[in-house]
């Protein structure tokens, strides 16, 4: 089924439109939801929206505001984490999760969840994952934060619990689009891609 090109996505319903070319990153998450049914999860930088897309159809299902510049998204089990950019005045930094089943939405503002592109969560979403590339005197890291359940999934401090440096060769020191995703059978892995 074809119903978006070149990173956009285009409906009838002007409130569902995801223009992600250029600077608006094109998130997009794909996800099994409990009805049985395909769904593309995917961002507009821009408008500050996510929005659920039948994978089969096409029809934009439903939208989220979210008060900030999505720039990372991580699916574990039925929650969507999408990490904001604070880039204009007016926005929010931090994280947001979204109950995929009831689509419920919970923004958590921490300070330090800002200009990262890269997070994951394990499959029990006790841990998120964070690419940092302002880490501990400027190097590069991926940082582990504690999570819990309060109607919503949140980190539970700004204070990492692990940290880990990244010395890959040939990574520049103003890296940033770096991708992380568990690995889906081990929760002690995680898959990393830089550009």
């Amino acid at each position: 089924t074809t119903f978006a090109e070149n990173g956009v996505y285009d409906p009838a319903d002007e409130d569902c439109k995801v223009l992600s070319r250029d600077i608006a990153y094109g998130l997009v998450e794909h996800h099994v939801g409990a009805d049985g049914k395909s769904y593309i999860y995917s961002s507009d930088f821009w408008r500050q929206q996510v929005v659920k897309i039948n994978a089969d159809t096409g029809e934009c299902v439903r939208k989220w505001d979210i008060d900030g510049h999505p720039n990372g998204f991580a699916i574990a089990g039925d929650t969507l984490f999408v990490n904001k950019w604070q880039w204009q005045g007016g926005t929010k930094k931090g994280i947001t999760s979204i109950n995929l089943t009831s689509e419920a939405k919970k923004s958590c503002p921490q300070w330090n969840f800002n200009f990262n592109f890269g997070i994951t969560v394990d499959s029990t979403k006790e841990n998120l994952y964070l690419f940092d590339r302002n880490g501990g005197g400027g190097d590069q890291q991926i940082r582990k934060f504690a999570m819990s359940d309060d109607n919503g999934w949140c980190p539970d401090t700004i204070t990492a619990t692990s940290s880990w440096l990244l010395n890959f060769p040939g990574m520049s020191s103003w890296e940033g689009n770096v991708a992380l995703r568990m690995d889906p059978d081990n929760d002690n892995e995680i898959f990393i891609q830089t550009s």
